[in-house]
């Protein structure tokens, strides 16, 4: 059986490197393409990608071309950034090939199927949608989406972090400067919110770096800031808001290093919605959700759960280690149940 599988997201490539693996492993001929992030994501996972194309339109001709049984998608994009998954979907449906689709976080669920004009809300469906556990499930089937469509197998890119998360080498990160190794390192993990949303949340991520920066100012005791920009964020502008730090702190910008191995290196974890975070929770790190002026429903799961804190305002360095409380009621990847959904899927048209 072929399976072809895409994404044009790191955070689709995150959740489905571990599914192409798996399904590798099993038996299954797996084809992925992706582009942009996705691309580079799924490199760093050692899974080399064909260059996907760039549609304007329902590529029909595209997927018979594949000969597949299966098309397995991640569920990712936000309609203004990236529609190759929609048509990817309809180009499946049109030759009858049957499609899943994989949702990676427990926010914008109707965003990630509706079409890029106002209105109308949903453009296209897969035959199934891979949620990331029973409460990502109610709150999909709450915002309209199919509920006869919806699984909730799990969150393999979740699983694939808490396996593989270990401490960074400390002494080896800071050699040139053995001065900074015991000093508290708070990572923060940047979105492209402003990109991606403007101010449709009533702040950005840059609304969270002069935050940021007024706080390293009056903090007395020497801070590592260590910043992990999100792959398609802005790499200019960040830098200037703290231009003006005192010597006793320093700020870098983690580049070269994967967010496993930012969250390695970390004492604390501040971010806004990120699914790092929900992944840093996981090994054990502190969290914070920073979202100064939010407007609307908090778009993240810890904090709206009330299992992380959300603030405005940074905390004072000896209250960012707040008691952790339990995470998510989480269950490892439903394999066998994601096997005999494909194996269902695929039996009438097996290629």
């Amino acid at each position: 059986m072929k399976i072809v599988a895409l994404t044009a997201d790191p955070g689709g490539a995150a959740v489905l490197s571990p599914l192409i693996r798996g399904l590798e492993s099993r038996g299954y001929l797996v084809e992925t393409w992706a582009k942009g992030s996705g691309s580079e994501r799924l490199r760093h996972e050692g899974i080399e990608a064909l260059a996907m194309p760039t549609w304007e339109g329902v590529p029909e001709a595209w997927m018979e071309e594949r000969g597949a049984s299966l098309l397995l998608t991640s569920a990712t994009s936000l309609p203004r950034v990236d529609l190759s998954e929609r048509w990817a979907w309809l180009a499946a449906a049109a030759l009858g090939v049957p499609s899943i689709a994989l949702v990676d976080s427990w926010q914008n669920y109707s965003l990630r199927f509706a079409g890029p004009e106002p209105g109308h809300p949903f453009m296209a469906f897969p035959d199934l949608i891979g949620c990331p556990d029973a409460l990502a499930q109610e709150e999909m089937e709450a915002a309209g989406l199919p509920a006869p469509r919806l699984r909730a197998w799990g969150h393999p890119g979740l699983d694939r972090f808490i396996e593989s998360f270990q401490p960074l080498d400390r002494p080896e990160f800071w050699k040139q400067e053995p001065g900074r190794r015991d000093i508290l390192q708070v990572l923060f993990v940047s979105e492209a919110i402003a990109e991606h949303f403007g101010r449709d949340r009533g702040y950005d991520q840059h609304d969270c770096f002069r935050e940021l920066a007024a706080w390293l100012q009056a903090c007395e005791e020497p801070l590592n800031l260590l910043i992990k920009l999100h792959p398609k964020e802005s790499r200019i502008g960040h830098e200037a808001w703290f231009a003006d730090l005192h010597p006793r702190h320093r700020v870098l910008t983690l580049e070269g290093l994967s967010p496993l191995e930012a969250v390695g290196l970390a004492d604390v974890v501040v971010g806004m919605t990120s699914v790092l975070l929900v992944e840093a929770h996981a090994v054990g790190k502190p969290v914070i959700s920073l979202q100064p002026g939010l407007q609307g429903e908090d778009p993240f799961v810890l904090s709206r759960r009330g299992l992380v804190q959300r603030l405005d305002r940074m905390p004072p360095p000896d209250q960012l280690r707040p008691a952790r409380k339990a995470g998510l009621d989480r269950k490892p990847f439903a394999w066998d149940a994601f096997v005999h959904e494909i194996e269902t899927l695929c039996r009438p048209i097996e290629r």
